[in-house]
């Protein structure tokens, strides 16, 4: 059986929680409908092949960082010369023992231009010489103690490398981390609501939120979309300058609301103008918020097209991009749904957690937090396969990182 691994990213933020760094995961399968074991050396080889080879690392990374697992073996084994050292960081797996061979293959990295990382780091023999080829140390802040924590977090302040916490899944995490002197940060807090007092909320949100959800109505006119659009001058000026931009390729300069909409189409610029106002109402979050939300809506959008549901590509896409809208406006979302307008399904999946496009949801998750039995179900109810759901995830998040430099503009 031929084993393929298919990759995911998980965000790795700073203290500012800008988007330092992407760690790559790996998913195994085959033939089967099952996740095998599968051995770690070969499924990093194999995300090492896809990356530099199969795929543009530019597409998958952007401009970020790249963590990388590797195990004993993989460290010991000569790097391809096409991978980047100075995109890539080198991080140790927490299994591997440590001896004069480990020790020595990270020196010869490291001198090469590459970072070290310790994965899941605890005290062991050996040790004290990788601290001190190492640049950052990863520690689980969900399943290690608080007590153990703040020992070992006392023991590496004797050494020159950045904290890393991982599996930080609430805000108070990220704080403790903080002060506590970690540097990165890794986990699902960001995408968490902070629900502020109502009256504590923006009215320039609640406005732009109105406004997405006026754009979405299909009796709609062109020339009435561009007069809501020209209404706005400063949502005017970032929306002509992203159109303008080279990821568009234009031949010629875009001057115009309706020029845009002649070039592009009513339904593209719909969904430009949306990821605009996304971008707007996330200007106080951190940017990843908005990438993931993106991510979500195209990736579900391409795999409705892949089982045929054409007509249900769109609604899908909307409910992705607008999954995170609690976080960014920092409301409950049956109370967002209660302020503005928009379909039943999309609705019903987002607040009451059913309907058509709840399956979609929950790929969407359950694919970027690398669920395997949720990946597995999903596969069952969509009839496809993991190579299928990879090939959309890839093709997603290459479009998403257009959508980073959107809150630039």
């Amino acid at each position: 059986m031929t084993q393929t691994v298919y990759l995911g990213r998980q965000p790795i933020l700073d203290l500012k929680k800008n988007t330092f760094a992407y760690e790559i995961l790996y998913r195994s399968g085959g033939d089967s409908n099952q996740f095998p074991d599968t051995n770690g050396t070969v499924a990093t080889s194999q995300v090492l092949y896809n990356l530099f080879y199969n795929l543009d690392f530019k597409d998958v990374v952007g401009t970020k960082m790249a963590f990388i697992n590797f195990t004993r073996d993989n460290l010991l084994q000569e790097l391809p010369t096409s991978i980047d050292p100075k995109q890539t960081v080198i991080e140790v797996l927490e299994d591997v023992a440590v001896d004069s061979k480990v020790v020595e293959a990270c020196r010869s990295l490291r001198q090469k231009g590459y970072k070290i990382a310790l994965d899941d780091f605890f005290i062991k023999q050996g040790v004290k010489e990788l601290l001190e080829l190492a640049d950052i140390v990863k520690i689980d802040w969900l399943n290690t103690p608080q007590e153990e924590i703040d020992y070992v977090t006392r023991y590496l302040k004797d050494y020159p490398v950045a904290l890393l916490a991982e599996k930080v899944e609430r805000e108070e995490d990220f704080l403790r981390a903080v002060d506590r002197g970690y540097r990165y940060f890794q986990g699902y807090f960001f995408e968490r609501p902070t629900i502020i007092k109502g009256e504590d909320v923006p009215p320039s949100k609640w406005t732009y939120l109105r406004l997405f959800s006026l754009i979405q109505r299909p009796e709609l006119e062109p020339k009435d979309l561009a007069k809501i659009v020209r209404h706005d001058p400063a949502l005017t000026f970032k929306l002509l300058k992203l159109i303008n931009s080279p990821a568009f390729g234009l031949r010629q300069e875009v001057t115009s609301v309706e020029q845009a909409i002649v070039l592009l189409g009513e339904k593209e610029m719909r969904r430009w103008l949306s990821l605009v106002i996304m971008a707007n109402l996330n200007s106080d979050m951190p940017d990843e918020v908005l990438v993931t939300a993106s991510t979500r809506g195209y990736f579900g959008e391409l795999v409705a097209k892949r089982i045929g549901r054409d007509d249900l590509a769109p609604s899908v896409f909307l409910m992705g991009i607008m999954s995170l809208l609690n976080t960014m406006i920092g409301r409950p979302m049956r109370e967002i749904f209660s302020k503005i307008n928009v379909s039943p399904p999309i609705k019903d999946a987002l607040t009451r957690r059913s309907g058509p496009l709840l399956p979609f949801l929950i790929l969407m998750i359950a694919y970027e937090r690398a669920n395997e039995k949720g990946l597995k179900r999903c596969q069952e109810y969509f009839k496809l396969t993991f190579e299928d759901f990879t090939q959309c995830y890839l093709e997603a998040i290459k479009w998403a990182n257009l959508i980073s430099d959107i809150s630039a503009y």
